[in-house]
């Protein structure tokens, strides 16, 4: 994909979009200090291509910037309310931030793409974090109906059933 776009772009040098979606591309292939350069540059030629803000989202995650990261997710998110990855990466990060909006996030992520068992484990996450352990495993079920080896969502849920038997409803 990475050479596919650089082809596009020998062909039409100037093109922004092809910038961007050759910067989604590097992101892809794990190239991210790359994406990052590149998805920073398309940024300073058209500040709302949403491609080049995921883009740039990812690259700050990678250097521990998780505050940085939302605002370009978020900016992301309102240029395109669709924009599924920007709204994944979004609700994810949120998430291990232990933001509230984490699960208006999710839940839109899902609505969006609602196969993602990443997003969906960080809505159980979230849930739990608010203090919903019902919906958490409620969560964790639909995870593990989907993709049976996820771990992690056999983890939260073994975690939410061995907490609720050691403190009883009163």
């Amino acid at each position: 994909m990475v050479e596919l776009c650089r082809e596009v772009l020998r062909k039409a040098p100037g093109s922004v979009k092809g910038r961007a979606l050759l910067a989604a591309a590097l992101a892809n292939a794990g190239q991210q200090a790359e994406a990052t350069r590149l998805a920073t540059e398309v940024l300073q030629d058209d500040p709302e291509q949403v491609e080049a803000l995921t883009v740039l989202g990812q690259g700050l995650l990678a250097q521990n910037r998780p505050r940085e990261a939302i605002g370009a997710l978020q900016r992301a998110t309102e240029l395109d309310p669709k924009a599924t990855d920007a709204w994944a990466l979004l609700a994810t990060t949120l998430a291990l931030q232990g933001d509230p909006a984490a699960q208006t996030a999710c839940r839109r992520a899902l609505e969006l793409d609602p196969g993602n068992v990443q997003v969906r484990f960080a809505l159980a996450g979230s849930l739990l974090d608010a203090g919903k352990p019902g919906p958490a495993l409620d969560e964790c079920r639909a995870i593990l109906k989907q993709q049976p080896d996820f771990g992690p969502a056999q983890g939260l849920m073994d975690h939410i059933l061995r907490s609720s038997v050691q403190s009883p409803a009163k």
